[in-house]
């Protein structure tokens, strides 16, 4: 039922709200100045919410939710995610809507074990939207990330005689509309394949697009003697191009290592 003095162009202005982006002009149409609906609080427990990702259907379970405010919002979830039992996850947040509305979340729980390294923030405003914030993980080794694939219905293909372990695995990230940038570094790890091992520390890695090409670059000591650097940049023009540099530390250590007698 339409509501008195309710007309078809105030109903184009309500669905507007819901279509916030790129109006295919490279302007950004911008949000109401106020939200459509004011919650003061808002409590949902035990709720259950499945959603197609990639094709595949996910599950939320026993999941536990508390909004409060709209303009200036404060929100908790908390559940379990994926088949079966399904992993445990937790995050906490707030929310400001203005004419630039911004979604910080300051707390993720995935498995039990705290993910953020600093707050995750998400902005909208005309230019567009910008996501930006540091992960990481105690450790990840083969087994864990099997579990995390079968819990989400994932297709996992690795090779069945490779193993692996990372240490301390960080990713940051700023991802904006004029530029990129996502780092990714861990002290160590081991590669195991057919009995065979090998390490790798102090591993750096560093992807760019500050404007129309790709920049990547890196750093890995192999088997705590072989450093590594490497600089590269892609650009549809003029290809692939880049440097690798390598310096021994201990000549002896690695020959006895991967030359048979």
């Amino acid at each position: 039922m339409r509501k008195p003095g309710a007309t078809d162009s105030g109903s184009r202005r309500h669905r507007s709200i819901f279509a916030w982006g790129n109006s295919g002009t490279g302007n950004w149409r911008r949000l109401p100045p106020h939200p459509p609906l004011e919650i003061a609080d808002l409590r949902n427990s035990h709720g259950e919410l499945l959603a197609p990702v990639n094709g595949r259907r996910q599950r939320l379970q026993l999941l536990q939710l508390h909004l409060a405010g709209t303009r200036q919002s404060r929100f908790e979830v908390r559940g379990r995610l994926g088949a079966g039992a399904g992993l445990p996850f937790a995050l906490t947040g707030s929310g400001s809507w203005s004419a630039s509305p911004q979604l910080t979340l300051s707390h993720i729980d995935w498995n039990e074990v705290a993910l953020l390294e600093t707050p995750l923030q998400v902005q909208l405003d005309p230019a567009g939207a910008s996501l930006s914030g540091r992960v990481g993980l105690p450790h990840l080794d083969r087994t864990e990330l099997e579990r995390w694939s079968s819990a989400l219905n994932l297709v996992l293909n690795l090779p069945d005689q490779l193993d692996f372990r990372i240490d301390g695995p960080q990713i940051s990230f700023h991802l904006a509309p004029s530029n990129l940038e996502v780092r990714l570094q861990f002290p160590g790890a081991e590669l195991i394949r057919q009995g065979r091992r090998v390490s790798l520390d102090t591993v750096q890695l560093t992807l760019r697009k500050p404007h129309d090409d790709w920049e990547i670059s890196g750093r890995f000591t192999l088997e705590q003697t072989l450093r590594n650097d490497f600089r590269a940049s892609y650009n549809g023009e003029r290809g692939l191009r880049g440097s690798f540099s390598a310096g021994i530390g201990r000549l002896a250590a690695l020959v006895e290592r991967y030359v048979p007698d």
